[in-house]
């Protein structure tokens, strides 16, 4: 096995002799820019030259930048490094590289191939100015010390270096060697061999180094063999500074069946783009280190620990959406981290993802900021894709592909890192501190852009704004508020409704029966009920009827008797139900009226309940709102022709002006920057608005000659928007019978849950004719009214972004609204006409008197024929126990009479007396009789049962003188 790997290692040497250098940014080997906060180094391939640019890099009154070739043409530099924690007194960086075209044998003494030299800057009063310095600025005070080769060994495909972070010295890693070089020490390189430094049998092929005061930290491919599927492993070892050997390793450990397991790492005979990596280590905590593996498309945070012997994985994160995330990483702070994914091969795929709050040593799966965004543009000197970035390390520098560098300078709280007015000093781009934009803060010190004000806080920008004022609660404040804005201007208006159903009932005998006869526990409904009134006059005549019953039976005056004939005589003339025949119809006919004055009053007042938009509360019911209206509604083909008498409604329709006015709430757009397009068919013309900016809400209107054309409403500024509120106005006509409404719609469009619109925004505006029809009541033309319904169709998911979509949108100029307003191929017709008319009100009146009276002479019939005779039949029952107790009451005293003779001669003296009472009872019950006669209906038994009396106290008489023989002659028989 370890010869196959010999074997194997010797094929990718085979390429040594075949190097060519790859002047192209792109491609090019090793790590092209260095800098820290005294000076930046970018060394150019093609022209062979170090570019040079000191600070203060926002400095521009004169050039702080040297231009140096390199000392020999023949070189090809792979990198360039330097501490990032060197002073102004250490102007200094080093790079490495190979001499191309050497034609000295390999072994002989002044054999060079692999290099590393360091280029000092020898003048270093003049290396820092001031802001407020005029001293002249020179370059001609840089020196070449000379170069150090590795005359060992041969070319190396795979060669990195880095710089101590005091710039004392630097550490160099190849396949095949490791060194170390101390060019203020003894100027000498110390070399050994990577058998001696690596586990046995073990090829390592470094891609990316960088190094603290105690250790280095590598990254690379541990080669596995020919016979492995997988070719190499992606591995991290810690070495150590002063003994160069390994004192920890961490390896990836590929997840099974997951998209990177198929990976084979067999392209790495030779330098390649596509398996680049990353290494840099916290400066103010050296045990955090993040390793960037863009092939991976991820980057991980390693913790090193126990001086180097342990490191350990403590978080990755892995963003699958970007291409060759993680191709450079760079700690700006102890907390805060910039992320590169670049790929030359696609377009605008270049972006740097920006992290904040690192403190918890794990490193966040969302990022907080990207670049370039809305506050931070790109400018235009630089090209959209990024080869390389660097921190220095409070400021990053981007460089671009056509070798431009942007400089992203910190800015003091409540200021922005602006590349907007960018400071421009040859190919380096320097941003420069810009006031938050309103709806903004920041509070602190950092190249990151300001925060939107979160919900319920606004900020409007007449100071630098470290934090956001708090709104009135009363007031609509989203996320990036500038002002309080009244909450009535959310609300929407719309004059559209969903058109009435019909009621359950339309056929007027049902309506009025049901009213009639309602049944309702409500305290209101009770007393506007006809049933309950129907009730109390039945009542009123039960009570009637009792006392001329009592009258009858138990009232002796004749005056008495009077007035009963004579009531009994009006309440016959009043009798409805039987024509005159019965007094008790009479009473019964009074509740028959009142039900009849209910219905009639109830049908006069539903007749007037039309048309509904006419009509008020129905007072006449209960509980309800009740109206004589039928409704009808559908929609109507465009394209079917229009009957005669709706046509003039759809051409008012058609013929009627619109005025579109957009409120932009919470914003401080201004009027000078909207521009307000029209586009009709293939032709666009630009409208003048009118236009006024008042606390914070921007309002414009314009005049539309068209209802199907498209609207661009273009504000040339990037300020927030918090709501949008649309408003369609159009004036009202009238023509004959037909009248055109007055159009006053408006609809806001806003988010509460902490999002703002977005930068471009479409919305679809439909419009629907609306004709509704009234029929005449009493005549025969129809009224008509139409309006238009506006409908909003929006997405809101593209109408508004969070806050943290926010700080990773787009490179955006301008905010864009476009409304698509269109006309609907179809419209609504609604109708209404009365359920009942005059003539049909008045004829169901006059059945509902006939079937009430009937229902009145059915009732008393019923009383006739069923209960009358059921109360006979009772009252014989009762007559009939009645006389068995007396029977047997008579034989009781009979035997008393006979044991005791005195007490019965008593009891016959007094039956004489008893006797004339009895008679006199017969009078008077025939007095009774002769009255009752009068009323042969209802008192036709009463002869009868007066006889019946008669008989029965003569039979007692009778009885009675039997039972005295002594002496009969005491009682007269007359």
């Amino acid at each position: 096995m370890y010869y196959l790997l010999i074997i194997f290692t010797l094929v990718i040497d085979v390429s040594y002799g075949l190097f060519s250098p790859q002047n192209s940014d792109c491609d090019a080997h090793g790590l092209k820019i260095t800098g820290n906060d005294i000076m930046l180094v970018k060394a150019l391939g093609d022209s062979k030259l170090f570019l040079i640019r000191f600070a203060p890099y926002d400095y521009v009154s004169q050039s702080l930048q040297c231009v140096i070739p390199y000392n020999d043409t023949n070189q090809y530099v792979y990198s360039v490094s330097i501490g990032e924690k060197q002073n102004s007194n250490q102007t200094h960086f080093f790079y490495a590289g190979k001499i191309l075209n050497n034609s000295s044998p390999i072994g002989s003494l002044d054999h060079g191939d692999m290099f590393i030299g360091i280029l000092v800057n020898n003048y270093r009063q003049n290396t820092f100015i001031s802001a407020d310095t005029e001293t002249l600025f020179n370059c001609n005070h840089f020196q070449y010390q000379s170069l150090q080769f590795l005359s060992s060994y041969g070319h190396q495909e795979f060669f990195v270096f880095a710089v101590e972070p005091y710039g004392q010295y630097a550490i160099g890693i190849a396949k095949d060697f490791i060194f170390t070089y101390h060019p203020f020490v003894d100027n000498k390189i110390k070399t050994k061999n990577s058998s001696l430094l690596w586990a046995p049998n073990t090829v390592f092929i470094p891609i990316a180094v960088d190094t603290h005061t105690s250790y280095t930290i590598v990254a690379g491919f541990v080669i596995n063999g020919p016979l492995f599927r997988v070719r190499a492993t992606p591995t991290v070892y810690v070495i150590s500074n002063s003994g160069l050997n390994v004192l920890s390793t961490w390896s990836y450990v590929v997840a099974l069946n997951s998209w990177e397991s198929y990976l084979t790492y067999s392209n790495l005979k030779a330098w390649s783009n596509k398996y680049v990596m990353s290494v840099t280590i916290n400066l103010d905590d050296p045990s955090r280190v993040l390793v960037g593996m863009p092939f991976l498309n991820t980057v991980f945070l390693l913790i090193v620990s126990s001086n180097g012997t342990n490191i350990i994985l403590n978080s990755f994160v892995n963003n699958g959406d970007s291409i060759e995330f993680g191709k450079n990483v760079a700690w700006l702070s102890n907390s805060e981290a910039a992320i590169l994914t670049s790929n030359c091969l696609i377009k605008n795929s270049s972006k740097v993802y920006l992290y904040k709050s690192l403190n918890n040593m794990s490193l966040s799966p969302s990022h907080s900021a990207t670049f370039p965004n809305i506050q931070q543009r790109l400018p235009p000197t630089i090209n959209s894709r990024f080869i390389q970035m660097i921190s220095t390390p409070s400021s990053l520098a981007i460089l671009g592909v056509n070798s431009e560098i942007l400089l992203l300078l910190p800015s003091p709280p409540g200021y922005v890192s602006s590349t907007t007015l960018a400071a421009t000093d040859s190919i380096f781009i320097v941003s420069e501190s810009m006031m938050c934009m309103p709806g903004t803060f920041k509070n602190n010190s950092s190249i990151f852009p300001c925060s939107l004000c979160p919900s319920g806080t606004r900020n409007p920008s007449n100071l630098a704004p470290i934090s956001c004022i708090t709104c009135s609660s009363d007031t609509f404040c989203p996320i990036g508020s500038v002002s309080d804005v009244n909450k009535s201007f959310l609300y929407p208006r719309s004059q559209a409704h969903v058109y009435p159903r019909s009621p359950d009932i339309i056929v007027f005998d049902e309506i009025l029966l049901q009213n009639m006869f309602s049944t309702s526990v409500n305290e209101l409904c009770i007393f506007i009920s006809p049933l309950f009134w129907v009730l109390i006059v039945i009542g009123i005549v039960i009570i009637i009827l009792a006392i001329m019953g009592i009258i009858k039976r138990w009232v002796q005056h004749p005056v008495a008797h009077k007035v009963r004939y004579h009531v009994k005589n009006i309440f016959r003339q009043a009798d409805l139900i039987h024509e005159g025949e019965m007094w008790m119809g009479g009473l019964l006919s009074f509740a028959v009226i009142v039900l009849l004055i209910f219905a009639y009053t109830f049908s006069v007042a539903f007749y007037r309940e039309y048309p509904s938009e006419n009509s008020g509360p129905s007072t006449f019911t209960c509980g309800e709102t009740i109206r004589n209206v039928k409704y009808e509604s559908g929609l109507q083909s465009l394209s079917i022709p229009a009957s005669h008498d709706e046509q003039p409604m759809l051409d008012l329709l058609n013929e009627q002006n619109y005025i579109l006015r957009l409120d932009v709430l919470n914003t401080v757009v201004s009027c000078k920057n909207l521009v307000v397009e029209q586009s009709f068919g293939s032709s666009t013309t630009k409208l003048i608005p009118n236009c006024i900016y008042t606390n914070g809400i921007l309002s414009a209107h314009v005049r539309l000659s068209y209802h199907k054309v498209i609207i661009k409403w273009i504000f040339n500024d990037i300020a927030f928007i918090g709501g949008i509120r649309i408003n369609l106005l159009a004036d009202e006509e009238h023509y004959e019978m037909y009248q055109l409404k007055e159009l006053d719609y408006s609809q806001t469009i806003f988010d509460y849950f902490n999002r703002t619109l977005s930068q471009t925004m479409a919305i679809h505006l439909e419009l629907t004719k609306a004709i509704n029809e009234t029929e005449s009541l009493t005549g025969y033309k129809s009224k008509f009214s139409g309006i238009w319904n506006p409908n909003f169709v929006v997405d809101e998911n593209h109408m508004f972004i969070s806050s943290e979509d926010y700080i990773t949108s787009v490179d955006l100029t301008s905010t864009t609204l476009t409304m698509f307003i269109s006309e609907t191929s179809y419209y609504i017709k609604n109708r209404q006409l009365p359920i009942a008319k005059l003539r049909e009100i008045v004829f169901h009146n006059l059945l509902f008197t006939i079937v009430s009276l009937d229902i009145f002479r059915l009732i008393i019939l019923l009383y006739k024929l069923v209960m009358l005779p059921s109360i006979n039949i009772l009252l014989i029952h009762f007559r009939n126990k009645k006389r068995i107790i007396l029977t047997k009451m008579e034989s009781v005293d009979h035997d008393t009479m006979t044991d005791d003779y005195d007490t019965t001669v008593d009891d016959h003296d007094t039956i004489p007396y008893d006797h004339l009472i009895s008679v006199d009872n017969h009078d008077t019950t025939t007095d009774n009789h002769d009255t009752t006669t009068d009323d042969p209906d209802t008192t036709t038994d009463d002869p009868d049962t007066t006889t019946e009396d008669h008989t029965t106290i003569t039979d007692n008489y009778n009885t009675i003188g039997r039972s005295t023989g002594n002496d009969y002659y005491i009682v007269d028989v007359n």
